[in-house]
């Protein structure tokens, strides 16, 4: 049985606000500008895995560019993510779920099928409700992408 392992400390709080570059990033791939996305990975003055409070909850999320794109269905910025060597496909958010879990959960079908076409893409972790992305699955997922996602855990 696998579990999602946090990047950071889950009990430990930012030192600092990211950097304005960084919070630009993150805001871009959540709200689906593919320019500035793209834009700052070209500049590479961003943290292509760095985590975040976005959100408005009392409890921050802490996601990644890639988990905002996934959850949010920006293809297109999944794309531009998944194309680079030094993303992590499978870092967590502060529940553990992976950006194949929340595209999982989202039914963003696209986003799930070029998560899966990464060798490095682990199916088999498990959130901290115990689930796997298989066990997200909305109903907005197809049969055939759950077949792909079912065939990919052994």
């Amino acid at each position: 049985m696998s579990t999602a392992i946090p990047t950071e400390d889950e009990d430990s709080k930012p030192s600092a606000q990211p950097s304005t570059d960084q919070a630009s990033f993150l805001a871009a791939a959540k709200s689906g500008d593919t320019e500035t996305v793209k834009q700052a990975l070209i500049k590479n003055k961003i943290d292509i895995n760095g985590r975040d409070t976005l959100g408005t909850t009392a409890w921050p999320i802490r996601s990644t560019a890639l988990i905002e794109a996934c959850n949010s269905g920006h293809e297109s910025i999944v794309r531009l993510l998944l194309n680079r060597d030094d993303i992590l496909v499978n870092q967590t958010d502060n529940g553990n779920n992976t950006a194949l879990m929340i595209g999982c959960r989202n039914g963003r079908v696209s986003s799930v099928k070029l998560l899966l076409g990464r060798k490095d893409i682990d199916v088999i972790l498990k959130n901290n409700d115990g689930k796997t992305a298989y066990d997200l699955c909305s109903k907005g997922i197809s049969k055939k992408t759950k077949r792909l996602l079912k065939g990919r855990m052994g």
